[in-house]
C-alpha cells in the first residue's frame, strides 16, 4: 500500500511541474477527494507542499 501511495504522489509531482492544472484537479486525478488530504499526503512523502513543489 505504501508503494502505491508513493507511486501516485510521484506521478502527481510530475504533473505539478509539467502542467498548470489546479492542484485539486491533480489531486482528483490521483484518487484524492480533497485538496487538503492530497496536500497532507504530498507533504508527508515529499517534504514540501504541492504549491512549493510546483
Amino acid at each position: 500500500m505504501k508503494y502505491l501511495t508513493q507511486w501516485r504522489l510521484r506521478c502527481a509531482s510530475n504533473d505539478l511541474k509539467s502542467t498548470a492544472a489546479p492542484i485539486i484537479t491533480i489531486a482528483n486525478k490521483y484518487g484524492y477527494e480533497s485538496e487538503a488530504s492530497f496536500s497532507k499526503a504530498f507533504k508527508r512523502e515529499m517534504g514540501v507542499s504541492p504549491s512549493k513543489h510546483r
